[in-house]
């Protein structure tokens, strides 16, 4: 089935943009982070205001030094953390190249969280009314955050502006914060480099619902301690799908998860606990500040491509259960599933075993290694990655009769675990059986201390078991490995805890020691 709709892609039907806006020239960025140690104490905490300039061949000129960067096609880009450049920030770039986001997800001792936008020429001014985020990082030696989320008029902002957008603003709730603002006064980045430090951004109030990719990062202060990520967002009606990319104090892994998503039409709304707002420029700001923790978010619209002849859309490819958002990796011997126009000729599915690696003239490639194929279609391919492919990356291309797509890029790790559901974008009742093989549903639900199998992929082609919670209580793994005839497909057969709670939609949870994806319901009675 086609689920271009659903997963939002806009792929508009015209000619193939096989890059980005490229960045160059200054960009004003603010950052706010924390440092530390082998013993988890704080070593340095702080926030800076600064510029990176694009120099052209790939490097970037921070505080006066030269440093390599990666920007992909997709729009994500690996740069140097300004702040201590052997870092590296994983960003992503909003449309055209104006904006970006990113924090440090691959440094287990380093939580940065930045935003960036291009320079401005002349001097801006402030109007309207403006959705301000401010954090703060009020710890010593224990860290702990604040933040608020307010709304003020451009008239209650004392502003000291000077040519290029920098200079300083003043408000009594804001305080003051050393600040650039975009050329057209839709943004404002500000930091206060003093104790405590903050970050501050704040954007022209607009109305309206996002829709579409979003990118993500976000920064925690937790009882259980600190985690920044990077990832994606993607709204469908009342809820959204989150993938993000997560450095925290217990793990680097990668994390999915269904929110709820409920906005207003003054460009205001929640995701789960965290208040959410939106400017005019599509940043959308976000503050969480429930049991004694405090948690920024900022998102960013994606870019938008266009399409001619073989097309392979550069944020569709998923795991083909979950159908989490761009970022989501693939593990080897996993099913998954890849978007785009003009794939094949038309409609044609595999009929045995084992798959083939052609299919009505169509090949896929998966870092040069064929792909054994389900299904292919027009807009639609349904492939297992295949069980040699390794690396935390990799490059994906569809061939149809001898015409190659352009490649897109896609994360690996050995393990992507996620559930399949009756809907087939991975939200809400997960498939599952009794021991005998009857469907768990509302009318014969699981049961406290009975055995039921739950199907999925990604499980991995290596002895790792993972772990499944059913809200939040673990239980006994029986079997956990591939369902024998069927290329792809794993299953799990658990012990329902005889402590899980009970309803109608008890979430499960499966974890692994590299991410955990929480997505699915089960009906669980007593």
């Amino acid at each position: 089935m086609d689920r271009i709709s659903q997963l939002g892609l806009s792929v508009a039907f015209c000619c193939f943009t096989p890059t980005l806006v490229a960045m160059e020239g200054e960009y004003r960025f603010a950052q706010i982070g924390i440092e530390l140690g082998a013993q988890r104490e704080v070593l340095s905490s702080g926030a800076s205001l600064g510029t990176l300039v694009f120099v052209g061949d790939r490097k970037v000129r921070v505080g006066g030094r030269e440093f390599p960067y990666v920007e992909r096609p997709d729009g994500t880009v690996i740069l140097p953390d300004p702040a201590s450049p052997d870092t590296s920030i994983n960003a992503q770039l909003g449309e055209g190249a104006h904006h970006l986001i990113g924090a440090t997800t691959g440094a287990s001792g380093t939580y940065r969280i930045l935003t960036a936008m291009r320079g401005t020429v002349g001097t801006p001014v402030l109007s309207g009314t403006y959705r301000a985020l401010s954090f703060r990082l009020t710890g010593g030696a224990t860290p702990a955050a604040a933040g608020e989320l307010v709304e003020v008029p451009a008239s209650a902002l004392s502003v000291d502006l000077r040519e290029g957008g920098g200079g300083s603003l003043t408000h009594p709730v804001l305080g003051l914060h050393d600040v650039w603002v975009s050329g057209t006064g839709d943004v404002i980045l500000g930091v206060r480099s003093g104790d405590p430090p903050s970050l501050l951004v704040a954007v022209r109030a607009s109305g309206g619902e996002p829709a579409g990719l979003h990118w993500l990062a976000e920064f925690g202060v937790r009882p259980e301690g600190i985690a920044v990520g990077a990832g994606s967002l993607q709204p469908f009606g009342q809820r959204a799908k989150v993938y993000q990319g997560v450095n925290s104090q217990q793990a680097v892994a990668n994390y999915r998860a269904v929110n709820s998503w409920i906005w207003s039409s003054d460009g205001t709304g929640r995701m789960d606990s965290a208040r959410l707002a939106k400017g005019g420029s599509g940043l959308l700001l976000g503050i969480s500040t429930e049991g004694g923790s405090a948690a920024m978010m900022l998102a960013l619209p994606a870019p938008t491509f266009a399409a001619d002849g073989v097309f392979l859309h550069p944020h569709g490819i998923f795991d083909a259960a979950s159908h989490s958002p761009h970022g989501n990796p693939l593990a080897p011997g996993s099913l998954a599933t890849v978007y785009g126009s003009d794939l094949a000729d038309g409609s044609a599915a595999a009929v045995s075993l084992p798959l083939p690696l052609q299919l009505n003239g169509v090949a896929v490639d998966v870092n040069g290694v064929p792909a054994p194929l389900l299904f292919v279609s027009r807009s639609q391919i349904n492939i297992q990655v295949p069980e040699s492919v390794a690396g935390r990356e990799v490059q994906v291309r569809i061939r149809n009769r001898g015409a190659m797509s352009t490649p897109a890029w896609a994360p690996m790790a050995a393990t992507s675990p996620a559930i399949f559901t009756p809907d087939g974008i991975g939200v809400g009742m997960a498939i599952a059986t009794h021991p005998n093989w009857r469907p768990v549903t509302g009318a014969d639900p699981a049961r406290r201390g009975d055995m039921i199998v739950l199907f999925g992929t990604g499980f991995g082609t290596g002895p790792q078991r993972p772990t499944v919670r059913f809200g939040g209580i673990a239980t006994e793994i029986l079997y956990a490995g591939p369902v024998a005839g069927f290329a792809g497909l794993d299953q799990v057969n658990v012990r329902v805890p005889p402590d899980s709670p009970i309803g109608d939609a008890v979430p499960v949870t499966i974890v692994t020691i590299e991410g955990a994806t929480d997505l699915v319901d089960l009906p669980v009675t007593p």
